[in-house]
């Protein structure tokens, strides 16, 4: 697996973790619980399901991203 953490004030919009695993491109927005995203953030999103990637938004906990990666399988 292969991943890449975006971290700075010009990433606005892309997801917080960007990852090739098993030949997927996948990525992972984190968000403290209650919290989605919006704006640009989901839109981002939105066109990377559109184009075949895997999406995991709102991710509130370590049991959340577990079982997410758990059904890429």
């Amino acid at each position: 697996m292969w991943w890449y953490k975006a971290s700075d004030k010009f990433t606005s919009g892309i997801p917080d973790f960007i990852l090739c695993y098993r030949g997927m491109f996948v990525t992972i927005e984190v968000k403290a619980p209650g919290k989605k995203s919006r704006g640009l953030q989901a839109w981002t999103l939105d066109v990377i399901e559109r184009a075949g990637g895997k999406v995991l938004r709102n991710a509130d906990s370590i049991e959340k991203v577990k079982g997410f990666m758990e059904q890429l399988v």
